[in-house]
């Protein structure tokens, strides 16, 4: 897949478009998007200039919260959506278990994070 990915921090000329293969899909209720349309937002180049106290987990890092596309593949435990689905990304996300995320307020869940900065 080819991606805009951030390989050191340093601002936006540390941004590069690099070939990598697709990452898996790690959790049942994960799904796969190919994404047609993204955007470089302003969440993208503060990652690039560095956030004091957050670091990617590793680089090259693909930056991009703001998507969309279609739907490639899906977890086991995917009901909402198909192969095939054209869909817009919702770049947060939670544990999927804890109280917050059960009564759907998932931004107060203790592993909130975002595509793009955390993920």
């Amino acid at each position: 897949m080819r991606a805009l990915c951030l390989t050191a921090i340093g601002g936006p000329e540390k941004l590069a478009l690099l070939e990598l293969p697709p990452p898996p899909i790690r959790h049942p209720g994960e799904a796969r998007i190919g994404i047609r349309a993204v955007a470089l937002n302003r969440l993208d180049l503060l990652v690039a200039a560095g956030i004091p106290g957050v670091s990617p987990p590793a680089f090259p890092h693909v930056v991009g919260c703001d998507g969309a596309g279609v739907v490639l593949e899906v977890g086991a435990a995917v009901t909402h959506l198909a192969v095939g689905d054209r869909v817009v990304l919702n770049p947060g996300w939670g544990c999927g278990e804890c109280d917050a995320c059960s009564t759907g307020d998932d931004v107060f869940c203790r592993s909130f994070g975002v595509q793009g900065e955390h993920r």
